[in-house]
C-alpha cells in the first residue's frame, strides 16, 4: 500500500490553492488561468501542477473542442521555451500587420539602404546613417529592438545598450 505524506506536514508553493486536488491527491495546484478571446473557436486554460514528490511544476494546458476536453503537461523547462517561441511568432505577426514605414531621409548623414544591407537588430535596413563613431549603421524604422531571441550577429543574447561588436552592415553573403 502506498504511503501517504500528511497534508499538514507539506511545503505548499506560493501558487498552490491548498485545495481538495492538493490535499486529497497530493498534487499542488495552481489556480486556472483562461485564454479566451472573442475570435476563440476553442477554450483553453492552463494551470500549473506539481505532485508533491516531484521538484519541479509542470505547466498544465486543457483544450475543450467539440465538448471534448484534452491535456497536455509541458515541464516548467519547455514552458520557458514555448514562452520565447511565442513571443517570436507574436513580433512576426505584429511586424506582418503593421507595414514598415520607409523613414524620411532628413540630412546629409543618412541614405536610403541598399539591398543586404541590415539594421543593428537583424531586419533589412530602410535607411543608413553614415559616419558616426561606428561607422555605417542601418536602421529598419522600428525602433524595438528587433526580434526575441539571439543577436543576429554574434548568437549571444541580445545587446540592450549597445550595438553588438561583430555587426555588419552588409554582413557576409548579403547582395550587392
Amino acid at each position: 500500500m502506498e504511503q501517504r505524506t500528511d497534508p499538514a506536514h507539506v511545503q505548499h508553493p506560493r501558487w498552490c490553492l491548498k485545495g481538495e486536488i492538493c490535499t486529497g491527491d497530493g498534487i499542488h495546484h495552481s489556480k486556472p488561468l483562461t485564454v479566451v478571446t472573442g475570435d476563440a473557436y476553442d477554450l483553453l486554460r492552463l494551470w500549473l501542477e506539481q505532485a508533491w514528490t516531484i521538484d519541479q511544476p509542470s505547466i498544465v494546458l486543457e483544450v475543450t473542442t467539440s465538448g471534448e476536453v484534452h491535456y497536455g503537461y509541458l515541464p516548467i523547462g519547455q514552458g520557458r521555451v514555448l514562452r520565447h517561441q511565442l513571443t517570436r511568432l507574436l513580433d512576426m505577426a505584429k511586424d506582418r500587420a503593421q507595414p514598415r514605414q520607409v523613414p524620411k531621409l532628413t540630412g546629409p548623414s543618412e541614405r536610403a539602404a541598399e539591398p543586404g544591407e541590415v539594421c543593428t537588430c537583424g531586419r533589412p535596413a530602410v535607411k543608413v546613417f553614415t559616419g558616426g563613431p561606428f561607422g555605417d549603421t542601418g536602421y529598419c524604422g522600428l525602433p524595438d529592438g528587433g526580434q526575441a531571441g539571439p543577436c543576429p550577429f554574434c548568437g549571444g543574447p541580445r545587446h540592450q545598450s549597445e550595438r553588438c561588436p561583430q555587426y555588419r552592415l552588409r554582413p557576409a553573403g548579403g547582395d550587392r
